[in-house]
């Protein structure tokens, strides 16, 4: 296995720690048979990958161990934005045989209990690597090994992406930027979800706007999205 030191923006920012508390107490307390989550959000730049991050490392500080799957093979920019890693073999090579696991599996350093595999150089075929049986082996291995499996995927209004990721996990969390996403899109996408025969068990909600941010996660969400958890500072995609 390799290692990797990640960087956190604001990991010490009393008020984000705290709504990323709130969610990692709500994911623990939606069910002990909801072990692999897949994320994922309308658009890009909603703050997907720092929502997933974090709360990878909470769910660690309470003593977990979390595997974070970087499943977005289209435009990652995880191992770039956060890590100081190149030349990275990861999930695309694994799925299409290029590379071992091991070769692929980074232990993080700077957080005891987590690894994380990387998305690896974007291969011409996404759909066809997600959708294979390697996939879904790999997935009932995992479950095996870590308490919570994260797979952070490409946004569901242009690609499908993550309801093939969906179909071998426990359900999906949405990730929302609220001055992003209008509400008709946010409802399509619940649809889609769900028609799919994947069942949505939560929402995040990350809002952008000046007054207040807020993040929530609400079991079982369907287009009711409920009660958000707020806090009082800027959010994650401000950043």
């Amino acid at each position: 296995m390799n290692n990797v030191t990640f960087r956190f923006p604001h990991e010490d920012n009393y008020f984000i720690n705290e709504a990323f508390n709130a969610l990692s107490i709500n994911l623990r307390f939606s069910g002990p048979d909801r072990k692999v989550i897949t994320m994922t959000s309308c658009f890009e730049n909603e703050g997907k990958s720092f929502t997933v991050l974090q709360l990878a490392r909470h769910l660690c500080q309470d003593g977990k161990r979390v595997l974070v799957i970087d499943a977005d093979m289209r435009k990652s920019r995880m191992a770039s934005k956060y890590t100081d890693l190149s030349g990275i073999k990861g999930l695309s090579e694994v799925l299409s045989e290029m590379a071992t696991l091991d070769e692929a599996l980074y232990h993080v350093e700077n957080v005891p209990g987590m690894d994380v595999i990387f998305s690896g150089d974007y291969p011409p075929n996404p759909c066809v690597l997600l959708g294979n049986h390697r996939f879904n082996d790999l997935i009932a291995q995992f479950r095996e090994q870590y308490d919570y499996v994260l797979i952070d995927n490409a946004p569901l209004v242009p690609v499908v992406d993550a309801i093939l990721c969906a179909k071998a996990s426990d359900g999906v969390v949405l990730i929302v930027n609220r001055g992003k996403v209008r509400q008709k899109v946010l409802r399509t996408v619940a649809a889609q979800i769900e028609q799919s025969g994947v069942e949505l068990i939560g929402v995040i909600l990350n809002d952008n706007g000046k007054k207040k941010s807020l993040f929530g996660f609400k079991r079982k969400a369907k287009t009711d999205f409920g009660k958000y958890y707020a806090s009082k500072r800027k959010s994650a995609s401000e950043k």
